[in-house]
């Protein structure tokens, strides 16, 4: 008898798709990069073709005036605005996915989900540790190697946490109910927070007259407040998608990194369902019986977010294997080092600073905090993002995107580890909502 398919299978269907198109874009890369098979059977696959590609100008002259307005797109190339491959799928390609990245902290914030109220006190020390010792962590190693002008604005790289991944391996080795799963979803989803803050704050390239330009983006915000909470639009998606486009042109504009322009107006619009995420079963859930624009949006917009991940992986994963230099080090132990102790320490400290606010559930033992830690460790997507916005392109750069190309071996350790006797945790039944 065909049963149809629960919600969590839906989630992790959805995040090993998520995952396959990433790891094939990366490996793509990889081996375009180094010319494996330049002398082989595919002779076109080689660096030269893969640079080209990359920095390929899809549009020309990409610099307008429009009412009185200096308007300008894409990045400047020999003194010309010019839209080229990797700006189209870094800037603009890379706003699909944060805005599901936006509804995901959204579920999670409302009554009932794993952030509301004072249930964010745990996970948030999670976080502080999760990102604070792997700066730490990053800054030891360059400056303990006399590398620390060199490398020192590749701090941020290794604070971030792929919540794919990391969704993947918890659940196996927790179980979709078990609190632990839960605490790490919740700790990733405030580092998505945290990643997101990190590119807003340092890494514009906006003047401070361009900043102005922001007020764009809120003049799309308080139309969607007050289409959301005056009006009443219980529909309306793609007038909703209109003014995240307006957003965003806005951060373009402003120089604040556009792949978060739609994130403003998400958080103005209907709420996606009357309870949040507890679980972890609705992040990325695809449930047609949900109308609101934002989920209809997310229904909507899936398939291709998968793709742009893809793309995002081929064009900034390309990097030669040869470039391995103490910023890659720096950036591996940040991740493995940092989170692996920060997490469970700053939440012990937390615990015993706060004791009243700060609590964990009696199923999560002290030592599964340490694995919570170790599973965090795996940083890719935003690490790579992270890592192309610190330098230009460069040995520099590679060095930093190569650390978080090799973090996805903690994602082969942890679930080479799911197989060993003891590790992985008897699955709980499903808790009833509160």
């Amino acid at each position: 008898m065909h049963h149809p398919p629960t919600t969590t299978q839906k989630l992790f269907g959805w995040l090993f798709a998520i995952d396959g198109w990433l790891i094939a874009g990366a490996i793509l890369a990889l081996v375009m990069a180094n010319n494996v098979l330049q002398s082989g059977m595919l002779p076109w696959m080689n660096y030269e073709n893969y640079y080209a590609f990359v920095h390929a100008v899809v549009i020309a002259d990409t610099h307008f005036h429009v009412f009185g307005l200096d308007l300008h797109f894409g990045e400047l190339h020999h003194g010309h605005w010019v839209i080229t491959t990797h700006w189209l799928i870094n800037d603009v390609g890379m706003a699909f996915f944060f805005l599901i990245v936006g509804k995901e902290v959204f579920e999670s914030l409302l009554p009932g989900g794993a952030l509301h109220g004072r249930k964010i006190f745990a996970p948030f020390f999670g976080m502080v540790g999760g990102m604070g010792l792997p700066i730490i962590v990053y800054i030891a190693i360059i400056t303990w190697t006399g590398n620390f002008v060199e490398y020192a604005g590749g701090w941020a790289v290794p604070t971030a946490t792929d919540i794919a991944f990391s969704a993947l391996i918890g659940r196996r080795i927790f179980g979709a109910n078990h609190p632990a799963f839960k605490f790490l979803l919740a700790v990733a989803v405030l580092d998505d927070i945290g990643g997101v803050l990190l590119i807003a704050i340092f890494f514009g390239e906006g003047s401070l007259s361009q900043y102005a330009w922001l007020f764009l983006s809120l003049a799309a915000v308080g139309v969607a407040l007050i289409c959301t909470y005056v009006l009443r639009v219980k529909n309306g998606a793609w007038f909703y998608f209109l003014l995240m486009i307006i957003s965003w042109v806005g951060f373009v504009q402003s120089g604040v990194h556009p792949a978060l322009g739609f994130m403003p107006v998400a958080f103005a619009m209907p709420w996606p369902r009357s309870h949040g995420v507890e679980s972890g079963d609705a992040l990325f859930e695809e449930d047609e019986n949900r109308r609101d624009p934002l989920s209809v949006m997310e229904h909507e917009l899936q398939g291709m977010v998968k793709i742009i991940l893809g793309f995002f992986s081929f064009v900034n994963a390309g990097v030669v294997i040869g470039e391995i230099g103490v910023g890659t080090w720096a950036v591996l132990g940040g991740l493995i080092l940092g989170k692996t102790l920060g997490i469970p320490l700053v939440t012990y400290i937390g615990m015993r600073l706060l004791p009243n606010q700060v609590k964990l559930d009696e199923k999560i033992s002290f030592w599964m905090l340490f694995l919570i830690g170790g599973i965090a460790a795996i940083g890719f997507t935003v690490a790579l993002f992270v890592a192309g916005l610190s330098y230009e392109a460069g040995l520099v750069q590679d060095a930093l995107k190569l650390g978080a190309l090799m973090s996805l071996g903690v994602f082969v350790f942890f679930l080479l580890l799911s197989f060993v006797p003891g590790i992985k945790q008897r699955e709980l039944q499903a808790e009833p909502a509160e």
